[in-house]
């Protein structure tokens, strides 16, 4: 979250000793008050803080009475004003400078020559940078403060306490930036700096960072990874060697807890950042594009760069020039927040009874309806009739129950025949098939009726791929869904069941938790969709929703649980109970 303030109305200017500022500095802060800082116990071996170096072995110590430390492996090692600024990433003079603040005698800021004054502008917009708690409560900021001619910038680390500013951050503080927005992500991009994260989220993805930007093994906290545990995580360095080492050590330390990759973009200058790639013409779709393949290798695997990025300009040509679009669901109110891609897969997943098929069937009957999309139905829960009087009972509003028994009256006639002539595109398939038969009917379909997306009703119904465990199972057949997708160039919705809640559990609305021997289907899908009935399901009249109670009656709320290109959403939709349809809610 960045915010505009502005500080003190005074110029702080520098034109005195180094040496008096180093000593007091030095009386001040021992190596051991910046271990501790960092989380590190000094009265032990630490890992060696010199970011080329790594140190999986802790070799380093304390010596000549912690004023200095030195690492046994490498044979290097250094005093406070070393240790601090490779801890926070900082040169040696902004090392002084930030310092010079908190222990100098001299409240002015450090320059290394009394002849080039630096003046700091602290009645000038400051930057603030807030850092805030899981459940968005305040926990501190990073304030960036220009230079009064502009070309020079410095940070200030600190929190505000009753109306107050108090410079300083102990390791305990430290969390990662926009931790609410990524606490619920499926993909991370990790940049070096608050204003890249901020780019990025303005382009609506979930960006974060550190405090402190690029710096040494020390700087990577133990509740980073844990806040980025089982997430996909693009770590996108600086066009710096510092930045690209600090990449490397935090991958080093996520990998195991991660799907983690780095993204070495084409930058046009040396310590170019993300924000400069925007500006130099770099977008969202391409930035999205690459983070895939980075974090699937096995996606360009034996081809060159320079193929892998001839087929990534013809892509985006393709993408400009409108060969290759979004499909829309026909639902309003979903496809404004949520676009469907080409390869993508997705997951509607409900409780019994929570209307999956409905979802589905709804889709396809709006994609009919409106022309935007040539779909494909395998129903492995319903016979084909059924699913097929579904869909006309959707297009035309007519009860499912009276278009099935014959009775109809007036210009119902009319248009259940305009439906059937609608229907006309539609591929349906109710036999049950292996995941190598649906992918050659795909194939089939796609080059012969031009189907553009593909429906499974559901993954339970699916025949099974080997494997030694129900689980294995299950994750082979999902992953090769996603192949299936990828292989076939369409996106595939696919029904998925979630477990009844435990018996006496408070009701609530779905999670991807609840997901029922789905294997790694959470992992695998690039949207998760969990619908929930609160009135079918579970009796309840009104229910908290967006900050607002909110009336059940016939209406489907429609959660986003995960969006790999996207952020998470939530929506309400009405439910048509007589035509078993899903549409915009009414007023």
């Amino acid at each position: 979250m960045q915010q505009f303030a502005h500080g003190k109305s005074a110029v702080m200017t520098g034109d005195y000793s180094m040496a008096n500022d180093i000593q007091a500095i030095k009386a001040a802060l021992s190596c051991a008050d910046v271990l501790r800082e960092t989380g590190v116990d000094p009265s032990r071996s630490f890992s060696c803080p010199f970011p080329e170096h790594a140190d999986n072995n802790p070799s380093a110590n304390l010596i000549k009475d912690g004023t200095q430390f030195y690492c046994h492996a490498c044979k290097k090692g250094g005093d406070v004003i070393d240790l601090y600024g490779i801890v926070h990433g900082m040169t040696k003079k902004d090392v002084l400078s930030t310092l010079s603040e908190r222990f100098a005698n001299n409240s002015s800021t450090y320059q290394s020559s009394p002849k080039k004054r630096v003046e700091w502008i602290y009645d000038a917009p400051v930057y603030r940078h807030i850092y805030q708690h899981a459940d968005k409560s305040y926990a501190y900021e990073v304030r960036r403060i220009a230079s009064a001619c502009g070309t020079k910038k410095k940070y200030q680390q600190g929190r505000m306490i009753n109306n107050r500013w108090e410079l300083g951050l102990s390791a305990n503080h430290r969390i990662l930036y926009s931790l609410p927005n990524i606490v619920n992500a499926s993909r991370v991009y990790l940049v070096e700096g608050e204003k890249c994260a901020d780019r990025l989220i303005q382009e609506g993805l979930d960006a974060t960072t550190t405090t402190g930007g690029a710096g040494a093994r020390l700087h990577w906290m133990e509740s980073y990874t844990q806040a980025l545990a089982g997430r996909e995580v693009v770590i996108i360095p600086d066009n710096d060697e510092v930045g690209r080492m600090h990449a490397e050590n935090i991958l080093e330390q996520i990998k195991e807890r991660c799907n983690a990759a780095i993204l070495n973009l084409e930058y046009a200058n040396v310590k170019d950042d993300v924000y400069d790639w925007y500006n130099q013409g770099g977008d969202t779709d391409t930035l999205t594009h690459l983070a895939d393949l980075a974090l699937n290798p096995h996606l360009c695997l034996g081809d060159s760069s320079d193929e892998v990025l001839a087929r990534l300009d013809e892509y985006l040509h393709k993408r400009r020039s409108g060969e290759i679009r979004p499909i829309p669901t026909g639902l309003q109110g979903i496809d404004e927040v949520q676009r469907i891609e080409q390869q993508n897969l997705i997951t509607i997943a409900a409780r019994p009874g929570g209307g999956k098929t409905s979802m589905l069937v709804s889709m396809t009957a709006m994609q009919l309806l409106n022309q935007c999309a040539t779909p494909a139905f395998f129903s492995f829960e319903l016979d084909e009739s059924t699913i097929a009087l579904r869909i006309i009972s959707a297009m035309t509003g007519i009860p499912f129950v009276r278009i099935q028994d014959g009775n109809l009256h007036g210009n119902e006639i009319e248009l259940v025949r305009k439906a059937r002539v609608a229907m006309k595109p539609l591929r349906l398939d109710d036999n049950r098939k292996t995941i190598a038969e649906m992918t050659e009917r795909i194939k089939l379909w796609r080059d012969h009726f031009g189907v553009d997306i593909v429906y499974i009703d559901q993954l339970s119904k699916v025949k099974l791929e080997q494997g030694k465990s129900r689980f294995e199972q299950y994750s082979n057949t999902v992953n090769a869904i996603k192949l299936m997708a990828r292989e076939c160039n369409v996106p595939i919705v696919l029904a998925a069941q979630l477990r009844r809640p435990a018996e006496g559990m408070k009701p609530r609305a779905p999670s991807m938790n609840e997901l029922k021997d789905t294997g790694s289907l959470e992992e695998d899908s690039d949207v998760v969709l969990c619908l929930w009935r609160p009135e079918q399901e579970d009796g309840i009249q009104q229910i908290q929703f967006k900050n607002r109670s909110t009336p059940t009656d016939g209406r489907m709320f429609i959660y986003c649980r995960k969006y790999r290109n996207g952020q998470q959403w939530k929506h309400v939709e009405h439910f048509d109970g007589q035509t078993m349809t899903v549409g915009r809610a009414r007023a």
